[in-house]
């Protein structure tokens, strides 16, 4: 069973991917790695660092469906995929970076 807290750092963690591009220009600009959004303060450094880590599809999913934004259907064509495993490698990823980034985040 997934606790609220699991679901809520999932999230959080979806919302800050959203505005990856956005914070990767900042950090250039400011020399500052510190990033928060959605109630979550991550190190982008570690941010990229776990993005790196994760299996070629799960990135692949997060890149095009949750950095750039394309819709699942467009997503799933590009990589060969169904809409659906887009959605679950989404997932899969997101939950994982929670796991290593917001293991302490009490929201």
């Amino acid at each position: 069973m997934t606790d609220v807290r699991e679901v809520k750092a999932h999230r959080a963690v979806r919302e800050c991917l959203r505005r990856y591009l956005e914070f990767e220009e900042v950090c250039k600009q400011e020399g500052s790695y510190e990033v928060e959004c959605a109630g979550l303060r991550i190190n982008f450094s570690d941010l990229k660092g776990v993005l790196k880590d994760l299996p070629v599809r799960q990135k692949d999913a997060l890149f095009y469906a949750v950095i750039c934004d394309y819709k699942h259907g467009d997503v799933a064509v590009r990589m060969g995929i169904t809409r659906t495993s887009v959605g679950q490698y989404v997932g899969q990823a997101t939950r994982e970076i929670a796991r290593k980034l917001c293991s302490d985040w009490e929201q």
